[in-house]
C-alpha cells in the first residue's frame, strides 16, 4: 500500500469520524433527538473501532498507529463519560476489549518485558484506559508476578505418575515390592493409623 493510501485512510478518522463523533457529543445535537441519539452514538463508537481494526495492519509505522490509537481512546473516553445512557457503557468496553485482544495478537500491544520497542504503546494504552475503564486493562492483561509461577493443578494434586513414584518410593522404604498386595496392606494400615 502506498503512502498516499495510508494518509487517505488516516484522513477517514481525522476528517470524517472524529468530527462526526464530536458533533454527536454536543448537547444541542443530543437534545434534538434524545431517544435516537443514544443509539447513533453507540453505532458511531462501534464504527470507529471497526475501522481502526480493519486498517490496523496498514499503518505506516508504530508512531502513526500510536497517535491515532490515543485519539481513538480520547474520543471513546468522552463518549462513555457523556452521561447519556447505559448502551455506551456496554458497547464501548466490549469494542475496546476486542481491539485490545486483536492488538495483542498482532504484536502491536505487548508487555514491555516481552518487547521493549512496544513499551510506549503499552504504557500509554494502560494510562488512558485506567482513566475511564480502570479494570479493563487488568482484566485482559492480568499482572503476573515476577517470579515463575507453577500451574495450580500441579500444586493442588499430584499427577498419576508422581503418585506412582511416591508409592514406589514408599514401598522400597517398607521393603515391599510396588503394586503388591503387601504394598496395598501397608498403605491401608498407614491410613488407619492416622487420627
Amino acid at each position: 500500500m502506498s503512502s498516499t493510501d495510508n494518509k487517505e485512510w488516516i484522513a477517514i478518522f481525522d476528517q470524517v469520524l472524529f468530527p462526526l463523533v464530536l458533533r454527536l457529543l454536543k448537547p444541542e445535537v443530543y437534545h434534538s433527538d434524545p431517544l435516537g441519539m443514544s443509539e447513533t452514538r453507540v453505532q458511531a463508537a462501534i464504527l470507529v473501532c471497526k475501522i481502526f481494526l480493519r486498517y490496523l495492519d496498514q499503518l505506516p509505522n508504530q508512531n502513526g498507529m500510536l497517535e491515532l490509537w490515543l485519539k481513538i481512546l480520547d474520543v471513546l473516553d468522552r463518549m462513555i463519560n457523556s452521561g447519556q445512557g447505559d448502551s455506551l457503557e456496554e458497547a464501548i468496553p466490549e469494542s475496546l476489549k476486542n481491539i485490545l485482544l486483536v492488538m495483542a495478537d498482532g504484536g502491536y500491544l505487548v508487555p514491555p518485558s516481552q518487547d521493549t520497542t512496544k513499551e510506549l504503546v503499552w504504557n500509554e494504552t494502560k494510562k488512558r484506559l485506567d482513566r475511564f475503564l480502570p479494570d479493563l486493562f487488568k482484566e485482559i492483561f492480568p499482572e503476573k508476578p515476577n517470579e515463575p509461577s507453577t500451574p495450580n493443578s500441579a500444586v493442588t494434586s499430584p499427577s498419576p505418575s508422581t503418585q506412582e513414584h511416591t508409592n514406589d518410593q514408599q514401598s522400597r522404604e517398607d521393603g515391599t515390592a510396588p503394586g503388591t498386595p503387601e504394598d496395598a496392606k501397608n498403605t491401608n494400615e498407614q491410613q488407619g493409623d492416622d487420627p
